[in-house]
């Protein structure tokens, strides 16, 4: 659940006029009544800024415990790291923060884990295909396709798991 910076963490207000958090600096608010009233649901992804290195230690202490929160605490770091990693460390960082939202789904059942496992495998599909791992490409959109039933997308899913059969030459 990557923090989007030109809308309100809370209310999903534009505007111009929005402040960061002071601690992670990933989330806007309009004000500080959005600010509180959406704490209880940011402060579980709200950590402090640190530097890549760091976030990447963090990522793999996080890893061996399975712990999804942890892992999650860092998605608006995505991005940035994606842009420094080469095809094969990208695709399994997707990878891994797709695993840790389908975690979260299975504990919270919140449809939001849904969509954004769903992204998450949008953007890792084609380097599966560029690094020519075609069964781990098949896997990803029966994943894919899972999460479209769990959001009842029938079409979308049966599809997935269509082009997962039958894939055409990307």
């Amino acid at each position: 659940m990557v923090a989007s910076t030109d809308c309100c963490a809370h209310c999903g207000k534009h505007g111009t006029e929005l402040r960061r958090c002071s601690r992670c600096r990933l989330a806007s608010y309009c004000g500080a009544e959005c600010q509180k009233a959406g704490w209880k649901l940011h402060k579980a992804a709200c950590a402090p800024r640190l530097s890549i290195k760091e976030v990447v230690q963090k990522l793999d202490a996080a890893h061996e415990a399975d712990d999804w929160r942890a892992v999650l605490k860092f998605e608006g770091r995505l991005d940035e790291m994606q842009s420094i990693m080469p095809d094969k460390v990208r695709q399994e960082t997707l990878a891994f923060f797709s695993y840790a939202h389908g975690l979260a789904l299975n504990s919270t059942g919140k449809k939001e884990h849904a969509v954004s496992a769903l992204a998450l495998e949008e953007r890792r599909i084609p380097l599966l295909f560029k690094l020519k791992r075609f069964r781990d490409q098949g896997i990803a959109m029966c994943d894919r396709a899972d999460k479209f039933y769990f959001l009842d997308r029938n079409t979308e899913a049966g599809t997935s798991y269509q082009v997962a059969r039958d894939p055409p030459a990307m």
